[in-house]
């Protein structure tokens, strides 16, 4: 079954003409074990010299060490989350330019898009490292920006694609055991508390942020980001509309009932094909 790209096509699309440039830090380049770091400099030194998953656990650890500390600066943490993020990614030997080297690679061999991105990195740990990009922002002006951009879409591709496979026409569930609104709300409010800060449209909304900051965006790219961001903004209305029960606007403007109610099931698959197709 072809697929189609949706959420997919920006990191591809858009990701690639930047990162690729000449942006991003290869982190497997020195050899030995690497001791824990008690600074904020020798963090951000260590991690040029890591290579073993001991080597990153390390260095996870000695982040959140100075993330917790009291006497730590903003400037100081900000630098850890973000040694703390490249640390996450290490450990699967990943780094945001690899993820598109990979991209691009899988793509010219006419791989999927919707499945490129189960073999970079798990879901959990794209979210745990977004997390301390965006926590990193959070700090204040960041210069990775790209990277948090790429990590943040990779994040929010990961759970859609773990719970849904896009295709031509149709969007279906990866596990059948379940209703269209327990699979949405597992990708959009995995916590199922009615914060949607964890789930995909959150991580799409932070990317989104990112390259917005990073500033150098040519107007295609711009357009693309604009088109997923319209996208995760329509799954979220989408989540939030079934939650309640209610009519969703579908791209026609015409309009279909989503409750959670399993009977509703078929409003929401029309409603999900609509926003991905």
């Amino acid at each position: 079954m072809k697929k189609k790209r949706g959420f997919y096509i920006f990191v591809v699309g858009c990701g690639i003409a930047f990162l690729l440039a000449g942006c991003g830090t290869n982190v497997f380049t020195s050899m030995g074990m690497v001791p824990a770091p008690t600074t904020a400099d020798a963090l951000s030194d260590s991690i040029d010299d890591a290579t073993t998953a001991e080597d990153y656990q390390t260095i996870e650890t000695a982040a959140d060490v100075i993330i917790a500390s009291a006497t730590a600066t903003d400037e100081e943490k900000k630098a850890a989350y973000v040694v703390k993020a490249e640390a996450i990614l290490g450990a699967n030997e990943i780094t945001p330019l690899s993820i598109l080297e990979t991209v691009v690679d899988l793509s010219d061999s006419g791989a999927d898009e919707t499945e490129i991105f189960t073999e970079l990195v798990a879901s959990g740990d794209a979210k745990s490292a977004a997390d301390a990009y965006n926590n990193a922002a959070d700090q204040g002006d960041l210069n990775d920006n790209i990277n948090r951009g790429v990590v943040n879409a990779v994040a929010a591709v990961n759970m859609i694609n773990e719970s849904f496979t896009v295709g031509e026409g149709d969007v279906e569930l990866k596990d059948d055991t379940k209703t269209y609104f327990e699979t949405l709300q597992e990708v959009v409010d995995p916590n199922q508390d009615g914060n949607t800060d964890d789930g995909a449209t959150h991580y799409m909304s932070e990317a989104n942020e990112a390259f917005d900051d990073a500033e150098n965006l040519s107007s295609d790219q711009s357009s693309e980001l604009g088109n997923v961001t319209d996208k995760s903004d329509a799954l979220n209305t989408l989540y939030t509309t079934a939650a309640t029960g209610g009519n969703y606007t579908l791209s026609d403007n015409t309009t279909v009932y989503v409750s959670s109610n399993s009977a509703d099931d078929a409003n929401l698959q029309t409603a999900l094909d609509d926003i991905f197709n």
